[in-house]
């Protein structure tokens, strides 16, 4: 450890040197390099005789608490933590520290320390880390969808559980009710289990066109970003009823995204953080954006198969109540037969898979190939051909 005779030399070379040293003794700064100014903005005078913690960012406060042990055990210390510069903007720097003794030997607690610029490095490490969350999120996406297949309660779920993975503390997605006019809350959710309990009261939250701020994507169709959200402010922006919950919520940013196909907006995408959680940023405004349009052709397809099934199942319920008999085709195979096949001396499942020529009589066979090589753009196609009896007979 240097001694005080050592301080002449290291206050030379101190104001020689790019990077920042401080020595403080007692908790209280008594040395600040020059080059504190070019770092921070801070003149040293303005520094001298105030305790260094003012300047670290309170969610760093951990980690310098950590260094102080270290220091106080008598072993260097290396810290990465935000400092305050004079325009009150946060910087990222690395402090290599060391204790030195007191001015005649004793043991007097001092710190020496080294501040470095690693505010390159952490946008650099930021970067990575964006780019490595988009990679997983594209497979949680592709994984989650696919496990989905096309059930729209699935579905939504997985959404919500994708937007929660390491993304959002609340997430919600809205569906468009055509018939009532309404944007209905088709999930809404908080990975807090306490929180997500509050959210309770307001899950059947339903809001018009143009109304709040779910309500005024689905009008404008335009992404909404809140970044640094003022909490009066906010209340005014949202519908009276979720204002209770958002009175205790300790909102930090919200994103909305239109989850729009083909020009139509079917519904919704919102995420948001709240305290100690960071605020978002334009990465994560593009990462959302990316998974809003992905969500809504999967949310498109799914709705569109349950429609297809709910049409299939109608079809069905009549077939099976009409005396003619109904035959469900897929590449010209039978796939479904109703029940009155049973006057022409057949079961339904002994039928299925048949391809229909064998049930028609020979001759009759270049007929239905004719209308078969004819039917395109025709929704109906009229034909009569013998049909073969379970007997045989047709």
């Amino acid at each position: 450890m240097p001694d005080r005779d050592d301080l002449t030399l290291l206050r030379l070379i101190a104001d020689n040197v790019a990077d920042v040293i401080m020595l403080q003794r007692g908790g209280v700064l008594q040395y600040v390099s020059p080059s504190v100014t070019a770092l921070l903005g801070w003149n040293p005078d303005e520094l001298v005789g105030r305790s260094p913690m003012e300047l670290v960012h309170p969610d760093d406060w951990d980690v310098n608490a950590t260094a102080r042990k270290d220091l106080q055990a008598g072993r260097d210390s290396r810290a990465r933590f935000r400092i305050r510069t004079s325009g009150g903007t946060w910087l990222w720097v690395e402090s290599h520290a060391q204790p030195v003794a007191g001015e005649h030997g004793e043991e007097a607690p001092g710190v020496l320390s080294v501040i470095r610029d690693i505010s390159a490095e952490m946008d650099a490490e930021e970067k990575e880390r964006r780019q490595l969350q988009r990679i997983r999120m594209r497979e949680r996406m592709s994984t989650a969808l696919a496990e989905a297949d096309l059930d729209v309660d699935t579905l939504l779920n997985r959404i919500g559980d994708l937007a929660l993975q390491d993304f959002a503390d609340l997430a919600s997605v809205g569906l468009v009710d055509d018939a009532a006019g309404v944007l209905r809350q088709a999930v809404l959710r908080h990975r807090d289990p306490e929180v997500d309990e509050q959210l309770e009261a307001i899950r059947d939250t339903v809001v018009r066109r143009g109304e709040g701020l779910a309500g005024r994507v689905w009008n404008e169709g335009q992404p909404l970003v809140l970044l640094d959200v003022d909490s009066e402010e906010f209340q005014t922006l949202v519908v009276p009823e979720v204002r209770p919950f958002f009175q205790t919520y300790e909102l930090r940013g919200m994103l909305i995204m239109p989850l729009r196909v083909q020009g139509v907006i079917k519904g919704t995408l919102t995420v948001s953080r709240s305290a100690p959680s960071p605020n978002f940023d334009e990465a994560d405004v593009s990462l959302l954006r990316e998974m809003a349009d992905t969500c809504a052709m999967a949310l498109a397809n799914a709705q569109l198969h349950t429609q297809l099934q709910q049409s299939e199942a109608q079809f069905r319920l009549l077939a099976s109540n009409a005396a003619d008999m109904v035959l469900l085709l897929r590449d010209f195979r039978i796939a479904w037969a109703s029940p009155s096949v049973a006057r022409f001396g057949w079961k339904p499942e002994d039928m299925l898979g048949t391809p229909t020529l064998e049930f028609a009589h020979a001759d009759d066979i270049p007929v239905i190939n004719a209308a078969r090589a004819d039917q395109e753009g025709r929704e109906v196609v009229r034909l009569r051909f013998r049909f073969r009896h379970g007997d045989g007979r047709y």
